[in-house]
């Protein structure tokens, strides 16, 4: 069994599924190597299809959220929609992956208000020190 991450793994079973005809290799044997079933690649095949199918069907949803409240974030959005395919930080992260991210306005706070100050003139500009006082 070859230790390999479980997402290289499937992205590498994936692509040797969609290329069979391109590199001639059979599966099993690969099956095998990895250490898995063909029953297991099939069913994981299955439920990421499934994920994605959801995720598609959401971005219509968000897109007629966002055209109505442009400055939503995506947590609201989430709480509004509450989808059942995923949780609320894989909903942030899908969202931020599909571009729905907001871009974060400057606070342009005024903290000084120099209206009503008596300005008065410099008196000791001329002057010359020469001793404390």
């Amino acid at each position: 069994m070859v230790l390999i991450s479980k997402k290289s793994r499937f992205q590498t079973l994936v692509w040797f599924h969609f290329n069979r005809e391109e590199h001639r290799k059979k599966l099993n044997e690969l099956f095998k190597v990895i250490g898995i079933t063909k029953q297991s690649f099939h069913q994981m095949l299955k439920r990421r299809r499934y994920k994605f199918e959801e995720q598609e069907q959401l971005i219509p949803l968000i897109n007629e959220i966002r055209r109505d409240h442009p400055r939503m974030s995506a947590r609201d959005i989430y709480l509004k929609l509450q989808p059942d395919c995923m949780g609320r930080d894989q909903f942030e992260r899908f969202c931020m992956d599909s571009g729905y991210r907001i871009k974060q306005l400057k606070n342009f706070r005024v903290t000084t208000n120099s209206l009503g100050v008596t300005r008065f003139p410099n008196m000791i500009k001329d002057i010359e020190v020469t001793r404390v006082n």
